[in-house]
């Protein structure tokens, strides 16, 4: 893959959402909370918005690591990689029998590939 082009941003787009909704939840939701509590009826949300924020932050960037742990083992050849764009494949999945069963999916061009080629690694 050698460069960043739009395959190596396709697996980040997960993580950007997670930071992306932590963002809002922080600072357009977060000067609210107050508001919040003193509602009745929203009050079993204000520390949700507290809460919330700094675990999505976390989780979205322990994901930006994995996926850049993953970019890197691809960039070397290391793993299971796509035919097409030699991306890392994700997961084995459960396919149709009559469509050549298992495959796995590759992160960045999304491009099933068939468990045939990978199997005997």
């Amino acid at each position: 893959m050698g460069t960043i082009d739009f395959r190596a941003i396709r697996p980040y787009l997960p993580a950007a959402l997670l930071l992306g909704f932590a963002f809002a939840l922080t600072f357009v939701l977060g000067p609210l909370a107050g508001s919040l509590a003193a509602s009745p009826y929203l009050a079993q949300f204000a520390p949700f918005v507290r809460a919330v924020a700094p675990l999505l932050v976390a989780v979205g960037l322990l994901h930006m690591l994995w996926v850049s742990w993953q970019l890197w083992r691809a960039e070397r050849g290391l793993g299971l990689l796509c035919d097409a764009c030699s991306g890392p494949l994700g997961f084995e999945r459960v396919g149709r029998a009559s469509r050549g069963g298992a495959y796995r999916k590759c992160r960045c061009c999304a491009r099933n590939v068939n468990h045939r080629p990978y199997e005997g690694l």
